[in-house]
């Protein structure tokens, strides 16, 4: 463990792991903010999620990561979820929010929402030279969706569905499982973590499906 990690568990009593944290601090609500590119080293610790995190076993009551793993190929999305329930104590919890492969198939349907339609003409000119589409369709958005920040090492690489995610949580020592509302939980310490501000209104919950995960007693 790095020294930022050994000053955070020499002053905090509840182990809450926040993995991938972008610009969403988490830090005054008492979890440890990781990234793998740490955008303020002083507030952010540099963490790999692809590799061993370096944490003991039974080390945390609470892991949450949002919309990291659609950036891993699956083995290694599912290798991430094998050391997140590593690191967790028994009983612990994941909360874990990406995106859902079937917000882009229903876009295909005949009749849209206002919040579709709008994600649809802006999605559908995202990419780098912003060049807007006189006819934006859902193949148009499929395309930028998956290939999104290509051709960096950080652009999305494999999207979940529902059966996929939670057959791969299971798998690897997860249960119950439950699927939650975006920033909403029964447990007050998983309750408003997603950052919802860094899309328009309604866009975050349109594209994302949150699950949460307790990590099997012995």
């Amino acid at each position: 463990m790095n020294g930022q990690i050994g000053v955070y568990f020499a002053t905090n009593r509840t182990h809450k792991l926040h993995i991938g944290a972008g610009g969403c601090l988490l830090g005054p609500r008492g979890w440890l903010d990781t990234d793998i590119e740490p955008r303020w080293p002083d507030k952010i610790v540099q963490l790999n999620a692809t590799k061993p995190m370096g944490f003991e076993d039974n080390t945390f009551d609470y892991v949450f990561t949002e919309h990291v793993i659609e950036h891993m190929p699956y083995e290694s999305g599912v290798a991430m979820l094998k050391e997140i329930n590593r690191v967790l104590k028994p009983g612990g919890k994941l909360r874990i929010s990406c995106p859902d492969l079937r917000f882009l198939i229903a876009l295909y349907e005949d009749k849209l929402t206002d919040t579709q339609k709008a994600y649809l003409k802006r999605a559908a000119w995202s990419d780098k030279s912003k060049a807007e589409v006189p006819h934006p369709t859902p193949c148009f958005v499929v395309n930028w969706f998956v290939r999104m920040g290509f051709p960096s090492p950080a652009s999305h690489q494999f999207i979940y569905d529902e059966e996929t995610l939670t057959a791969a949580m299971y798998e690897v020592g997860f249960n119950p499982i439950q699927r939650c509302e975006l920033m909403k939980s029964d447990d007050p310490e998983l309750e408003g973590l997603e950052a919802e501000w860094r899309l328009p209104p309604g866009f975050l919950a349109l594209e994302s499906m949150t699950f949460e995960g307790t990590k099997v007693k012995p």
